[in-house]
């Protein structure tokens, strides 16, 4: 299992435990085990690629690692099965997730039918390759997705504000 952040935080965000479990019970009755590869740092990357490189596995499960992980191009060239769960969404894996545009798109819209005319979007992490672009697609579709649904707002000159930042683990 690839997945992004710091192993500790796996134990803390609330959804990662959640998916931790339904990992672990889908394979209760399977005779395998269940290898861990958490997200070292962008200094330690290439080195958790090797780990990769190097794993006795049948196949990988990547969930919500960023599109310019090199732990996932190591997966992908060792010709095993290969899943992606959230992101990257470009990996030619099959995928499991949801629409994180539309979701948000449908909230903001709800906010606004609801009459506020003053929204405020507070977002997870947003990661930035060296080129500036944001790669972790799940922060970056449900900031595209509450734009949308918020586009009258910007357009009325109304206070409106979504931005990303921080880090997504628990302080």
């Amino acid at each position: 299992l690839i997945f992004s952040e710091r192993l500790s935080y796996q134990f803390t965000d609330p959804a990662s435990p959640a998916f931790l479990g339904g990992v672990s019970r889908g394979m209760e009755d399977a005779p395998m085990g269940l290898l861990l590869i958490p997200d070292s740092g962008s200094g330690l990357r290439e080195a958790t690629a090797e780990t990769v490189r190097g794993a006795a596995v049948d196949g990988f499960i990547v969930y919500s690692a960023a599109r310019n992980d090199p732990r996932v191009e190591a997966a992908l060239a060792r010709g095993l099965p290969v899943v992606t769960v959230d992101q990257p969404r470009d990996a030619p894996t099959p995928f499991i997730g949801i629409d994180d545009r539309a979701a948000a798109r449908t909230a903001a819209q709800h906010l606004r039918a609801l009459g506020h005319r003053r929204v405020g979007v507070l977002s997870f992490v947003t990661a930035i390759d060296r080129e500036g672009t944001l790669v972790l697609e799940i922060a970056t579709e449900r900031l595209a997705g509450y734009r949308e649904g918020l586009d009258d707002v910007w357009a009325e000159g109304l206070a409106a504000h979504a931005e990303a930042g921080g880090d997504h683990g628990i302080a």
